[in-house]
């Protein structure tokens, strides 16, 4: 009993080491396989936002480009915008539209031709007009729509760049392109494939109008309450400087990163937020703990298992040296009355009988005599 006690303790103390073991090896193996995680998360936000930053770029580039073809032009002609536009930017471009307003604000030139029933349209109470007054660089509007005074305009939302031009330090106007929004997004879509990330999202984000731009849709078409935890994920980065954070949100655990756009001449008013499940970059990990808690859990049954057996056994040993015992006593009662039988039947002990019978029949007789 004693040795088995001991055994007992010692698949206990076993037990709760290899516990001990396991618990601190998965604690460091999570860490790393999370901060393996983050890391890959960056890079594809940081890539993605680089693509993007890229785009505003270049966008900005032509549009300077496009300023000097008019330079010294005081009568800005349609016709030129829309052979400027037709020849460069009607195929395979992120740009839908270029113009010019003067500087009251109204626009005067515009390509291509089914813009053109925006013309006369006064645009001097938007905040990129106003912004654009001051500055000589680009100045980018953010997400807005359409503005649509005649009720004849096309619906549309867009993303305006503006190109300030000034002939004697005089503000004259501005040049201006507007960037397709859904080829943004379907530029997410196509990088996203590119990375088979099937169950994770790219949001393009207006920081100044607090907008969803472009989005990738994979796991979250429009979804205000998602979007809603996006701008609270954010203003939380902002704030603490605080990015290793794992986020839940519906009981699902996501890794979420930002990354800003940058253009030509300044920080555009845009962010990239990569949005990545944990267990689709973690899976493997889920799936290995899942495997050894499996195998764990077998060891254990198997040693309990055992401990029954050795337990059981033990109560069996126990009860066949009592039924030896009990059936040592009854052989050992047995062996003696068949040594009596044995003795008794010898040829000393049938002739002490006879003698004792023929002494009890002779007394016999004599207590008779005296009775008669």
């Amino acid at each position: 009993m004693k040795n088995f006690i001991w055994f007992i303790v010692f698949v206990v103390i076993v037990i709760c080491g290899a516990g001990y073991f396991y618990f601190s090896f998965y604690d460091n193996s999570l860490g790393a396989a999370e901060q393996l995680a983050r890391d890959k998360v960056n890079m594809v936000s940081r890539a993605v936002s680089m693509e993007q930053t890229n785009l505003f770029t270049e966008v900005g580039r032509d549009l300077e480009l496009i300023a000097t073809m008019f330079k010294g032009e005081k009568d800005i002609s349609n016709k030129k915008f829309n052979d400027i536009y037709n020849k460069y930017f009607s195929k395979d471009s992120y740009l839908t539209s270029l113009g010019f307003m003067n500087s009251a604000g109204t626009l005067v030139a515009i390509a291509p031709k089914k813009f053109e029933k925006e013309i006369g349209n006064n645009y001097a109470f938007r905040k990129y007009f106003q912004n654009a007054k001051t500055t000589k660089d680009i100045v980018y509007s953010g997400l807005i729509d359409n503005y649509r005074p005649k009720k004849i305009e096309d619906e549309y939302k867009t993303i305006l760049l503006a190109l300030p031009v000034h002939y004697n330090e005089k503000f004259y106007g501005v040049f201006f392109t507007q960037i397709d929004t859904d080829k943004i997004e379907e530029n997410l879509k196509e990088i996203m494939g590119a990375f088979e990330a099937k169950s994770s999202d790219l949001y393009f984000y207006d920081i100044e109008n607090d907008k969803v731009v472009a989005r990738t849709g994979m796991r979250f078409e429009e979804n205000p309450d998602f979007e809603e935890f996006l701008k609270k994920v954010c203003q939380e980065q902002k704030l603490l400087n605080k990015k290793d954070k794992v986020y839940t949100f519906n009981n699902e655990k996501y890794f979420i990163d930002i990354q800003p756009i940058v253009g030509k001449h300044k920080k555009a008013a845009f962010e990239l937020i990569g949005v990545f499940l944990y267990d689709d970059l973690i899976g493997y990990f889920a799936k290995f703990n899942r495997e050894v808690i499996y195998l764990v859990v077998f060891i254990v049954a198997i040693i309990t298992i055992v401990l029954i057996g050795v337990v059981y056994n033990e109560k069996v040993i126990k009860r066949l040296n009592v039924k030896i015992e009990r059936l040592e006593i009854s052989i050992n009662e047995v062996a003696k009355k068949k040594e009596v039988s044995e003795l008794t039947e010898t040829t000393y002990f049938k002739d002490l009988r006879d003698k004792i019978d023929s002494i009890q029949k002779s007394q016999d007789k004599v207590l008779k005599k005296k009775k008669s």
